[in-house]
């Protein structure tokens, strides 16, 4: 059977990571987590935490901020079912690690790794990779560069995983619909 890749997305304090959760716990299988952030300040730690708290204490744990196609296949050795929390994250962990580069290097080391690691998902069979992300586009344009290349990267990113998502989830002010179902898909009108 065909793995499936779920996408959750939704703004920050939207729900979304809650729903990825109960979603997860609602699948049959071994289920994993794989966390994404890094604790790099006190505030951060207490977030991290946060989630930690909420999950299910059966959940195998996997904290992998960066390279994720080089682990995804020891992950899925080991689960069927995967959350994934979450891309906005990762990320902002690329552009940290590569923060010398600009704005078009960013933006081949972010595709180039989420093609990388869709690619490794898209060989495991009977397996479900559920990924949560950020709809940070609904905001107000940043006002640095930094901020501009990180809202467009996401943007981009989150784009890519929907396209080849099976669902797609949105989540706002705790209600969550699925939308890909309903999408309106356009055609080339010389097709």
């Amino acid at each position: 059977m065909q793995s499936s890749l779920i996408l959750v997305t939704g703004g920050a304090r939207s729900g979304k990571s809650e729903f990825a959760e109960q979603l997860l716990d609602s699948l049959h299988g071994v289920k994993g987590y794989i966390a994404t952030a890094e604790v790099s300040d006190r505030e951060m730690s207490y977030r991290i935490e946060k989630h930690r708290v909420r999950r299910n204490a059966s959940w195998k744990t996997f904290e992998i901020p960066y390279e994720l196609s080089a682990h995804l296949t020891a992950v899925f050795d080991r689960t069927d079912v995967v959350l994934l929390d979450c891309i906005s994250i990762y990320i902002n962990n690329l552009l940290f690690k590569y923060k010398s580069l600009d704005i078009t290097d960013w933006e081949k080391i972010v595709t180039q790794d989420m093609l990388d690691w869709l690619a490794v998902f898209s060989m495991t069979t009977n397996k479900t990779l559920i990924v949560v992300t950020n709809e940070i586009g609904n905001s107000i344009v940043p006002t640095n560069k930094l901020g501009r290349s990180y809202r467009d990267l996401v943007g981009l990113a989150n784009q890519r995983i929907a396209a080849s998502a099976d669902r797609v989830y949105y989540t706002v002010c705790g209600i969550t619909n699925e939308i890909k179902e309903g999408s309106i898909r356009l055609y080339d009108s010389d097709n």
